[in-house]
């Protein structure tokens, strides 16, 4: 357990040897084990030790004569992080009963932020894409809706078809309608 902080204390001093110099490793005779740059007698061997990792540090916040903040003509410019939009589902509320004969479900939806641009929205039933191409349309008429329980969400692509975000989905439950001429039971 004593070789454990002096394993630690080596671990941070060997960054700082030459790289090519060798690192030896040793037991004393009180069972302690050592590292060092110099083997103290015949008996330290040349350590095994693990490939060193390097981590890039962060580039400099100035070239010495350039003011903190002055950007440099040759570099990339940094893209701009791209927001993602943000959307819900206006329409059918979750766990909406929905009766009616024409086996059509609206959607709508509300946008509490902008579509980036060349983006469209993409209406799904049962995670199933319902339009073909992405539209700007903030509503859809799904069509051919059987009846049961099903899942609705909308997402938004980006111009190339790249998913951005996607709705949590609702659930809407499509019956049949409630007949007028129902024969009443409890007579």
């Amino acid at each position: 357990m004593r070789a454990l902080p002096l394993l630690l204390l080596t671990s941070f001093l060997l960054p700082g040897l030459p790289a090519a110099a060798e690192v030896y490793r040793w037991t004393d005779a009180n069972g302690v084990v050592h590292y060092g740059d110099k083997a103290p007698d015949a008996k330290a061997k040349p350590a095994q030790l693990p490939q060193l990792q390097v981590i890039p540090g962060t580039p400099a916040a100035a070239a010495p004569g350039k003011p903190a903040g002055a950007s440099d003509p040759t570099a990339e410019p940094a893209p701009a992080a791209e927001k993602k939009p943000r959307l819900s589902i206006a329409a059918p509320q979750p766990e909406q009963v929905i009766r009616d004969t024409s086996r059509q479900l609206s959607v709508r939806v509300d946008l509490q932020s902008p579509l980036p641009e060349g983006a469209g929205l993409i209406y799904y039933l049962d995670g199933v894409a319902q339009n073909a191409q992405p539209t700007q349309e903030r509503g859809q008429i799904i069509g051919n809706v059987d009846r049961g329980s099903h899942l609705v969400d909308v997402g938004v692509v980006d111009r190339n078809g790249k998913l951005l975000v996607r709705t949590p989905p609702v659930i809407v439950h499509v019956m049949p309608p409630a007949s007028i001429n129902a024969p009443n039971k409890g007579k």
